[in-house]
């Protein structure tokens, strides 16, 4: 769910909501353009990590313990969650680390 909440996140705020701001000289202003980097690093880290979480959670649940692969895969969507919010802050660190950890 996170995964589709951020995915379209980026495609609403685009396509949709921000389509003649993204079209004008406003979409050049510092606080537009961080917003859109934000918009799209958000979208770009999960997408990234997303093969090889997948990979390791299903290797994990199926091999290992699915209880603990429930909770890691809790974990890794709140961090993710948290991710868009801390963009381009160093706290950010504090979601992509332990995210790179449960991989």
């Amino acid at each position: 769910l996170v995964w589709y909440g951020i995915m379209a996140r980026q495609g609403i705020s685009k396509a949709a909501l921000n389509t003649e701001l993204l079209n004008s000289p406003a979409a050049t202003k510092p606080e537009n353009a961080a917003w859109f980097n934000n918009l799209d690093r958000s979208f770009g880290n999960m997408q990234e990590q997303c093969p090889m979480f997948l990979a390791s959670f299903l290797a994990y649940a199926l091999l290992v313990s699915p209880t603990v692969a429930a909770y890691l895969g809790f974990a890794y969507s709140i961090l993710t969650a948290l991710y868009p919010a801390l963009h381009p802050s160093p706290k950010m660190l504090a979601t992509t680390f332990p995210r790179y950890l449960i991989i």
